[in-house]
């Protein structure tokens, strides 16, 4: 479950955000939907732990993340929370397979071969298994994205404009996927995005304006 209370960020005096309270339970799904400007982005790294909020706090499974260290946050990150970032960050020298694998052996788990070929056929990528990232279009990179978020069966996934580079066949494809893994693994799901497509997908919805 994750729970937020009186979150708040300021960059400065100019520009800054308060944002609506948040309570989720495992398996339930929320779309976070809003233009450009709004703090999207900044909410989604807020709930992640990768921002400390200028006020309020975030719990996620009785643990709040404000009470623990860097270091510490960095760990429960790892093993808890799955995020799909809106610019992806690979491995450029890693393959495809590679870099799934190190989200694993990075959360200390041991390499699920079998799951991340499953997760790679779900989303259409099996034949490019081996292939390096460079060669990857946006939309096969997003896949990989996803793929890497979900490989360490997190209790909270958090996705900023997963179908942005995706047409309508794939848009689908990636938010049954999201929806079916987080609903086999009770995790909680959060999607940020200006895609009104998702609106009838996720019909749980909260307007950031």
């Amino acid at each position: 479950m994750i729970k937020t209370e009186n979150l708040a960020f300021s960059y400065s005096k100019d520009v800054s955000f308060d944002f609506p309270d948040i309570q989720l339970d495992a398996g339930q799904e929320l779309l976070l939907l809003g233009q450009s400007g709004v703090g999207k982005t900044t909410l989604l790294h807020i709930l992640g732990g990768l921002l400390p909020p200028t006020n309020g706090y975030i719990s996620i499974n009785d643990t709040k993340l404000n009470d623990l260290s860097k270091s510490a946050q960095d760990g429960f990150r790892a093993k808890h929370i799955g995020i799909v970032f809106q610019k992806n960050h690979f491995v450029h020298a890693l393959n495809v397979s590679e870099n799934i694998d190190l989200s694993q052996s990075i959360a200390g788990h041991a390499v699920d071969r079998d799951w991340r070929d499953h997760l790679l056929n779900e989303l259409g990528l099996s034949h490019r298994a081996t292939a390096k990232i460079k060669s990857l279009s946006e939309g096969e990179k997003q896949r990989v994205s996803i793929i890497r978020a979900l490989i360490n069966r997190p209790t909270l996934l958090l996705a900023d404009e997963p179908t942005s580079a995706l047409d309508d066949d794939n848009c689908d494809r990636v938010v049954s996927l999201l929806k079916k893994q987080t609903d086999e693994i009770n995790a909680s799901l959060i999607v940020v995005t200006h895609d009104t497509r998702l609106k009838a997908i996720l019909p749980n919805q909260i307007l950031l304006s």
